[in-house]
């Protein structure tokens, strides 16, 4: 957020980077190995360049050579999409080997923290800010499976912030953004990012959590409030890139299954601005929710947020979600300034 860039862009933009440093230490490398062939010494050295002459002390030649080694092997050889999907802790804690490489590429070129100081001090206030927000207490107020989903609902001391005494309140956000969530009773070294369903306004902070499998994160996150068991969060965060809604005449919200959440967010906070009469110059053409999903509990699981916001009696809305597969609904408020078309649909064959 530092540059004004949103983090799905800086992770592709991490990726290009990367690759460019590994092929300009490639290069660099070769270009030692025609130095050493060109000294008789290729062969000896181009594993781990130890100098044939042993009084020598740069010793930080070796040393960079071996460490080049190991980044490639655990930087970029687990990097690979099967080892980020089914081993994403390997992955992660793997990278921070990148303290060596800049340890070494300090003793290495004296000149080098010219170029890589900026960005140390950048990593360490960022990591600074995050460990603090990791130490805010978390109170628990709603552990519940509904379903193939898990509601969770805390509040959180000093909003969030840090490990400061305060009222307990929701964490201080914006509609639609994130939060990594830690669950000691599941791992501790596990951090996973989950959308805030809830509004800005509310006294809770909110996720709607799906059950992706038995062996998850998820499934067994799920399992314990099956379970009514007691559980201790850690929460960092929230992140992400607020919605710029004043730039827009018309919003159109598009979701499927349960990545409907940050809409559910962002839906209700703009529904309470507009009653509270702060959208005269913005949306003039409305909002629209488009949600399409297999689950009819999923819908359920939202009725009362989305009655809330289209001001539909009961009755109107309990026929909305139990819409027939296929089927496509669409209700509106007076003036049809937000607008939500629920689709409930399934794959041929299946049974829901």
């Amino acid at each position: 957020m530092v540059f004004g860039v949103g983090w799905e862009t800086m992770v592709a933009f991490h990726r290009r980077m990367s690759r460019v440093f590994l092929a300009l230490v490639l290069v660099h490398m070769v270009f030692f190995w025609a130095v050493y062939a060109q000294e008789g010494d290729f062969w000896h050295d181009w594993p781990i360049a130890i100098p044939t002459d042993y009084h020598q002390d740069n010793w930080t030649i070796p040393l960079a050579t071996l460490t080049t080694w190991f980044m490639v092997i655990t930087m970029f050889g687990l990097s690979v999409q099967w080892v980020r999907r089914k081993h994403f802790e390997v992955f992660y804690y793997s990278h921070h080997f990148f303290v060596v490489v800049w340890t070494m590429m300090l003793w290495h070129a004296a000149s080098a923290w010219y170029y890589i100081a900026a960005s140390i001090a950048l990593w360490l206030v960022d990591r600074a800010i995050r460990f603090s927000k990791g130490l805010t207490i978390v109170s628990v107020k709603g552990f519940a499976a509904a379903g193939g989903v898990t509601r969770l609902a805390y509040t959180v001391e000093s909003a969030g912030v840090g490990p400061w005494a305060g009222s307990p309140r929701a964490m201080l956000h914006e509609a639609g953004q994130y939060v990594f969530i830690n669950v000691p009773a599941i791992s501790v070294v596990q951090w996973h990012p989950f959308t805030i369903s809830s509004c800005p306004d509310d006294r809770e902070t909110t996720h709607h959590i799906k059950d992706m499998g038995p062996d998850t994160f998820t499934g067994k996150l799920r399992m314990l409030a099956t379970l009514g068991s007691q559980i201790q969060v850690n929460v960092d965060g929230p992140y992400g890139f607020p919605l710029e809604y004043e730039r827009y005449r018309l919003l159109v919200l598009v979701a499927g299954g349960i990545g409907v959440t940050p809409c559910i967010s962002i839906l209700r906070h703009l529904s309470l601005l507009a009653r509270a009469g702060c959208l005269e110059n913005c949306l003039q053409e409305g909002v629209k929710l488009i949600w399409s999903t297999r689950s009819p509990e999923e819908m359920v699981m939202f009725e009362t947020e989305l009655q809330d916001v289209i001001g539909l009696p009961d009755e109107e809305e309990e026929e909305a979600v139990t819409v027939a597969a296929a089927a496509a609904t669409a209700a509106a408020s007076p003036g049809r300034r937000f607008s939500v078309h629920l689709h409930l649909t399934s794959a041929s064959g299946e049974d829901n």
